[in-house]
């Protein structure tokens, strides 16, 4: 039996490809500008379609100059996709939910691994515009909300 070695990567090297991750789906450190939101994968509208829609993270949000128009950017599975973006007016804040669900091609499937991770964004057009209004996103899980 022969021995098998692997090579461990270096932490720095870990850490540098995290923070060029980070930058690809437009993740931030508070006080640190984001990227423009334009070319950050590809932009997609709601499908009815897609089965058991979920709330799903969102890796990021920019309001345009217009101040009506939001764009939503999100990491997903190659079996799920956008279902809807809820929009909820408040007089403080405007709060944005992004739901996906499972592709029909997936229904009922079970044993499939897949891998591939898909960069997508959508572009949201608010009926008022944020008037100093704080845009709050709904996040999964804890349902808390992230404030941009």
């Amino acid at each position: 039996m022969r021995a098998v070695t692997a090579a461990i990567p270096d932490i720095g090297q870990l850490e540098r490809s995290h923070a060029r991750l980070r930058a690809v789906i437009g993740i931030r450190r508070e006080g640190v500008a984001a990227p423009a939101p334009h070319g950050l994968g590809r932009q997609v509208v709601p499908d009815s379609r897609m089965l058991s829609p979920r709330l799903h993270e969102c890796a990021r949000t920019a309001v345009h100059d217009d101040e009506r128009t939001v764009c939503v950017s999100w990491v997903r599975p190659a079996s799920q996709g956008l279902h809807s973006i809820d929009v909820d007016y408040g007089r403080d804040s405007v709060r944005l939910a992004l739901n996906l669900g499972t592709r029909p091609e997936f229904a009922g499937r079970t044993g499939y691994v897949v891998v591939r991770m898909i960069v997508e964004h959508a572009a949201v057009k608010l009926r008022e515009p944020l008037r100093g209004r704080r845009l709050d996103v709904v996040q999964p899980a804890t349902a808390v909300t992230r404030s941009s």
